[in-house]
């Protein structure tokens, strides 16, 4: 599960992680789009976070893992994951994204390619969920910095990976 403000290299590493561990990939983002383009949706629906549980029972019922990539700033959606984990009695490895740098974190956020057909996130949109995103804490999740080499998170995210298997 990666949990992260916008901007701090989630997707990214979800993608590579999906590549590497040949894992089945739910991004909150690209469930969200295709509600966007059959019009169900502004951009805005909480349906894509219920359908990416959806998918990720499915996806362990058959003994599968996989990897969930959104914000995930609030608790219950976190509480409901953590829940879905222990329902089907596997591990769940939580990896807090984020960027140390305020001004790199506003670059990132400028020059990032969307990945919705909606509005461009801004800087202010990302201020807005920080200002109601609950921190992890380090007990629970692995911290990975955006000013970081992606490869230096990947290995650091695998090392997580070992040590808890």
């Amino acid at each position: 599960m990666l949990s992260g403000l916008q901007g701090t290299g989630k997707s990214t590493i979800a993608s590579s992680l999906a590549t590497k561990l040949q894992y089945p990939l739910f991004a909150k983002d690209h469930l969200e789009s295709v509600l966007y383009n059959d019009n169900l949706t502004d951009g805005s629906s909480l349906t894509s976070y219920h359908m990416m549980f959806e998918l990720a029972q499915l996806h362990l019922s058959l003994g599968m893992s996989c990897i969930l990539d959104a914000v995930f700033p609030l608790v219950g959606f976190r509480n409901h994951v953590q829940d879905i984990a222990k329902s089907y009695q596997t591990q769940l490895y939580i990896l807090h994204t984020y960027c140390s740098d305020q001004a790199l974190h506003r670059q990132r956020i400028a020059m990032r390619l969307s990945t919705v057909p909606w509005q461009r996130i801004t800087w202010n949109d990302t201020l807005q969920t920080q200002s109601m995103y609950v921190e992890w804490s380090r007990e629970e999740a692995l911290f990975l910095d955006a000013v970081n080499p992606l490869e230096t998170n990947i290995k650091k995210v695998l090392q997580y990976i070992h040590d808890l298997t």
